[in-house]
């Protein structure tokens, strides 16, 4: 496919309630683990805010898709069936990709 037909079918899944819903279970999931982690743990304060945001909805869903379309995996399984948006992405490569973002969105900004 081309870049453009590609980037319709990303943009597709990002703003299907569908794949929203399913990104953000998953990143409702992992927060609830940084609310357990040891304080001692690495940026944990700026993980533990950035948690809270996504429990109090201040992060987009929109935002959270792609924060996982950026894995190429996600990406790659999203593209090629562009009839499921998002549906062909696995839920480990999801999880894979929120633990590899967390703390780099986690400080990021003031959440």
């Amino acid at each position: 496919m081309s870049d453009t037909t590609d980037n319709l079918i990303l943009s597709q899944a990002v703003n299907n309630s569908d794949f929203q819903n399913r990104c953000l279970l998953r990143f409702i999931a992992a927060a609830i683990s940084v609310t357990t982690e040891v304080g001692t743990t690495l940026n944990h304060t700026n993980r533990l805010a950035f948690a809270g945001a996504i429990f109090n909805g201040t992060v987009s869903p929109q935002t959270l898709c792609m924060l996982i379309l950026a894995n190429p995996t996600v990406r790659a399984s999203v593209i090629a069936d562009p009839t499921k948006s998002g549906g062909n992405a696995l839920d480990n490569d999801i999880d894979f990709q929120i633990a590899s973002v967390f703390t780099g969105v986690a400080t990021s900004r003031v959440w």
